[in-house]
């Protein structure tokens, strides 16, 4: 995700497209709003933040935030931050704790399976923020 500018990380694709900060109240599939690059890249290093957080001693609960992101700059510090911290937390988790049960907002399930979840959401958060891109750099064209 190099070269990402300050533009294109707030770039609307739509006319009503919802900013970086959006927060969703409520799930309705239905209604979904569409979001910028920069909110689905956020969104991205929320659940990458959120492994570690996870694996820790307490049940994980879905971050407030992960440090700010205001440009683009920020937005590839905290990315490389959430990579290296859920890649370290990992790396030290054992089976036993993997395999613990918890609970959280979303129900009662094994340490395994939310990082699963969070390993999910990260792929399909990058690879919109992969799509959005490519078509941020052929915007206008014929």
């Amino acid at each position: 995700m190099d070269g990402m500018t300050d533009e294109e990380l707030g770039w609307a694709p739509v006319p009503d497209a919802m900013p970086m900060d959006w927060v969703p109240q409520g799930h309705d599939p239905s209604n979904d709003p569409f979001t910028t690059i920069g909110w689905r890249w956020r969104h991205l290093a929320e659940a990458l933040h959120a492994i570690p957080d996870s694996l820790g001693p307490e049940s994980p609960q879905w971050p407030e935030r992960p440090p700010e992101i205001v440009d683009a700059e920020s937005a590839g510090t905290n990315l490389a931050m959430g990579i290296r911290r859920a890649a370290e937390a990992l790396a030290a988790a054992t089976e036993e704790r993997l395999d613990e049960l918890i609970d959280n907002d979303f129900g009662r399930h094994s340490r395994r399976h939310w990082v699963t979840l969070m390993l999910v959401e990260t792929v399909h958060h990058a690879a919109e923020v992969g799509v959005l891109r490519d078509l941020y750099k052929r915007r206008g064209a014929s």
